[in-house]
C-alpha cells in the first residue's frame, strides 16, 4: 500500500518529525550522560525525567530515551550496560550451543526464540520497548524458554547415554 511505501521512504529522512523528535532526544540523554554515566540517575521515569529536562535539546519532555542503551546507561550507569550485555552474550552463547543438540523441534524452537531476541535487540537501537512491562516479560519469558531448553536438552542427551550403556 502507498502510506507504507510512504512511511518506508521517510525512515532515514531527517525531515520526518518522529526521527527528529528521537535524534533530539538521544542527543539529550547523551548530554546528561556525560555527567551521569558512572552511577547512572536511577530507575524509572520519575528519575529519568527529573534530569532529563535540564539537558533537553528542545521542548519535547519525554518519559525514556528511545534507544535501550543509552537508557540502561541512563538509569544504571555503565556497569548496567557491561551486566545487560554479559547477560545477553551468555544467552546467544547458550542458543548456538543448542542449535546442534536436542530434538530437531527444541532446534527449531531455539532458532525461534533467538530470532525474536535479536529482533528485540536490534530494534533498542530506536525504540526502547522494556517501559511497556507486556514486552519486558515477554522478554523474560524468551530468556526463560532458553534455560529451560538447556535443561530439557541436557536431560534428553543424558538419557540417550544411558540407553547406550544399558
Amino acid at each position: 500500500p502507498a502510506t507504507i511505501i510512504n512511511r518506508l521512504s521517510t525512515i532515514t529522512s531527517t525531515k520526518d518529525t518522529s526521527n527528529l523528535y528521537r535524534l533530539d532526544t538521544w542527543q539529550s540523554t547523551l548530554s546528561l550522560l556525560k555527567t551521569h554515566w558512572e552511577t547512572g540517575v536511577g530507575l524509572g521515569r520519575k528519575a529519568f525525567a527529573r534530569v532529563y529536562y535540564t539537558h533537553m535539546i528542545n521542548s519535547n519532555v519525554v518519559p525514556h530515551s528511545h534507544n535501550l542503551y543509552l537508557q540502561i546507561i541512563s538509569e544504571f550507569g555503565i556497569l548496567g550496560l557491561v551486566v545487560f550485555g554479559w547477560l545477553f552474550v551468555g544467552i546467544f552463547r547458550l542458543g548456538l550451543k543448542l542449535s546442534a543438540a536436542g530434538s530437531a523441534g527444541a532446534r527449531s524452537l531455539n532458532a525461534g526464540v533467538m530470532g525474536a531476541l535479536a529482533g528485540f535487540l536490534f530494534h533498542s537501537l530506536v525504540d526502547y520497548f522494556l517501559w511497556y512491562y507486556k514486552l519486558g516479560i515477554l522478554l523474560w519469558l524468551l530468556i526463560a524458554i532458553v534455560l529451560v531448553l538447556e535443561k530439557l536438552t541436557a536431560q534428553q542427551i543424558s538419557s540417550e547415554r544411558n540407553e547406550q550403556n544399558a
